[in-house]
């Protein structure tokens, strides 16, 4: 059978806070049974001699009974239970700090940065294909089916000024690409002077994406377990990251001085 954990404020201490706060106040009980009986409601939920502290002192007229006085330590324990490290300090304190140049490096692999080289080709396909679609547009407006659409058009200043459009887009594509609106016209795919370019194809990301990515390099300090603290503001001189946290927070409070 597992033994009892002892209670944080032991049984001379938990008397005498009790008759140190409660004496004096209304319907305070000086038997040494009433007296233990919040005593023991003290030891019950009060994590230190400080929360007892503070638990008592809440009453300044009468005199608590045990449910209160727990009640009351129950509202202030959360102020006197150990600092918890969050989330980010627990991280850090398994894996190390954070590596900033290695983050950037593994997205600029993952996503696959586009070359210069890249990014002309591309520029060049968008503008082949835009052209292309320009020109059959100007057609598609220049056939029954495209002038019923115009004729569709709600308003009639709307209406003329897209007939107008579209008959200076069909006019001035056939003057300056006349074998390629014959083409479309004939229902072929346009051949320009240039070859038509590759579209650059997008990059998913898979496993090889990271092939060639560093693993990022962990110190692991028997001493602190790579946290770089000990305890409090006490920093690991056996690692190079508590020697890095100690010029980084010192430098800072010292105004940014080295």
């Amino acid at each position: 059978m597992t033994p009892s954990k002892p209670p944080a404020v032991q049984t001379p201490t938990a008397l005498s806070k009790v008759r140190y706060h409660l004496a004096g106040l209304r319907g305070y009980n000086p038997a040494d049974e009433a007296i233990g009986l919040l005593a023991r409601a003290v030891q019950a939920v009060c994590v230190s001699i400080e929360h007892a502290d503070a638990t008592l002192s809440q009453f300044e007229q009468q005199c608590p009974t045990p449910r209160e006085i727990k009640d009351t330590a129950l509202n202030l324990r959360e102020r006197f239970l150990p600092k918890q490290p969050s989330q980010r300090e627990k991280w850090e304190k398994e894996y190390g700090p954070p590596d900033p140049e290695w983050s950037r490096s593994l997205l600029q692999t993952a996503m696959g940065q586009v070359s210069a080289i890249d990014k002309k080709a591309q520029y060049k396909a968008e503008r082949y294909n835009m052209r292309l679609q320009a020109l059959k547009d100007s057609v598609f407006y220049s056939t029954p089916a495209g002038q019923a659409e115009i004729k569709a058009i709600v308003g009639k200043e709307e209406r003329n000024a897209s007939r107008t459009f579209w008959g200076e887009a069909i006019a001035r594509n056939e003057k300056n690409y006349p074998a390629q609106i014959a083409a479309i016209r004939a229902g072929r795919e346009p051949q320009f002077d240039e070859a038509k370019p590759e579209a650059i194809p997008i990059r998913p990301i898979t496993a090889e994406s990271f092939r060639g990515v560093e693993p990022m390099r962990v110190e692991k300090c028997a001493t602190c377990g790579g946290s770089g603290r000990l305890a409090g503001d006490i920093y690991c001189d056996d690692c190079q990251t508590g020697r890095d946290l100690r010029k980084m927070e010192t430098s800072h409070e010292n105004g940014g001085a080295a």
